[in-house]
């Protein structure tokens, strides 16, 4: 099980999460060319460490 996950944001709203990055953001990109396209790496439930 992956530790991590992406996002990716347009305008600041998450529209997509998963692990195959690289393909969405590219068609994502492709159909939205003038709006602000962001992608993050955030850690899942059990990459937290609480002390």
């Amino acid at each position: 099980m992956s530790n991590h996950k992406y996002v990716i944001r347009i305008n600041g709203k998450v529209i997509w999460e998963g692990l195959n990055v690289e393909e969405v953001f590219r068609k994502i990109k492709r159909e939205n060319p003038e709006k602000k396209v962001a992608v993050a790496w955030v850690p899942t439930k059990e990459e937290i460490l609480v002390v």
